[in-house]
């Protein structure tokens, strides 16, 4: 079987790459000699994707390819379309969801083989639908909604929530502004984002893979890409884990801030394994401490108490084995509203979920 890597290339980053556009998507064969495949471009609703909430599926079959190729794809309420060459491809294969709702569509772009549909390569890049024709807001529609306002049934929502309001109070108390500078540490998506737009501050994320709302890459064992004392805020949330110095990623964080500068971070204490790309520690409060010594005012609260994190420590294993549905739904959901109104005033905080970290360079 040969081998494919498939890359979207974006030509502008963050709120302007959500609109639509054509996008280049290159296909590079680096191995293997098949020349025949077919191209799919499958599209959900980036909240609350389902079989039942799905826009559709196209697929186009690309031959005669060498080792390398650029196509260039749109998406509109009609459906995907794709060039080669200058020239349009009609797709083989057409299957139509229900979805015509204004919003984010998560784009999985995927390459497999003719014969077998065997998958070679995948990707995805985000981009704003609009079904009624009006001009949507990006950041409106931001990826990660369900990190800043998590639903009942979100098996993390006790973690997300408390860390989505202790973020919020972390603007509001150091008065972020437009004269202030935030860099996203382990950005991703840059799911934290519209809390901070409305300061019109300057917003940078970095990350270890380039991306669509990534400014700049790093490798973790290197230097970040910034002169020193270059930010004002540094964010990381969940992050830390998967790094595998984390006294280093501290010491770089300290570094890039100005003098009187301070960091919010989250990092889990318990928590099930999730690789990303992978998954290397746990931290107590002690060990945080330790990683951040070099900084001063350090103030390290739990995430939640111990009833609550045995509450998601069940909800993440229930939904890790049960199929999606009601019955899934309602056991996290009611798990959740129970450890939200009942367990929430427990002084014990032996075994919280997480641990915030709040200091100061």
């Amino acid at each position: 079987m040969a081998e494919w890597d498939i890359k979207v290339h974006f030509e502008t980053k963050n709120a302007a790459s959500l609109q639509p556009r054509k996008r280049r998507i290159r296909v590079r064969r680096t191995g293997g000699r098949q020349e025949s495949v077919f191209l799919t471009f499958e599209v959900y609703p980036e909240t609350k994707p389902s079989p039942a909430r799905y826009f559709g599926t196209w697929q186009f079959g690309a031959d005669n390819i060498a080792d390398e190729c650029e196509v260039r794809v749109s998406l509109s309420p009609a459906g995907a379309q794709l060039e080669r060459d200058g020239a349009a491809v009609q797709p083989s294969s057409v299957i139509n969801g229900r979805l015509k709702e204004d919003g984010l569509y998560r784009v999985y772009v995927v390459l497999s083989e003719k014969e077998t549909y065997a998958q070679l390569a995948r990707t995805e890049y985000l981009e704003l639908i609009s079904f009624s024709g009006k001009p949507l807001d990006p950041v409106e529609h931001w990826p990660g909604a369900n990190q800043r306002f998590p639903r009942m049934t979100e098996p993390a929502y006790l973690s997300l929530r408390s860390i989505a309001k202790m973020l919020v109070r972390f603007g509001r108390e150091n008065r972020i502004s437009r004269n202030t500078s935030v860099l996203d540490v382990g950005c991703a998506h840059k799911p934290y984002y519209p809390f901070f737009a409305p300061t019109a501050c300057r917003y940078v994320g970095t990350e270890i893979f380039d991306g669509q709302f990534v400014d700049a890459v790093w490798e973790p064992e290197k230097p970040m890409p910034f002169a020193e004392a270059s930010f004002d805020f540094a964010v990381s949330t969940q992050v830390l884990e998967h790094v595998s110095d984390p006294e280093h990623v501290a010491g770089e964080i300290y570094r890039v801030l100005k003098p009187g500068g301070k960091v919010f971070l989250s990092a889990p204490f318990a928590w099930e394994k999730h690789d990303y790309p992978g998954d290397y520690w746990r931290f107590s409060e002690e060990g945080l401490r330790k990683i951040f010594s070099a900084f001063k005012d350090c103030r390290i609260t739990p995430n939640g108490n111990s009833r609550q994190c045995f509450t998601e420590l069940r909800n993440l294993h229930t939904h890790r084995t049960m199929e999606p549905g009601l019955v899934r739904d309602f056991l996290i959901g009611s798990r959740n509203w129970i450890a939200e109104k009942l367990y929430s005033k427990s002084k014990d905080f032996a075994m919280p979920s997480n641990f915030v970290v709040i200091a100061t360079r």
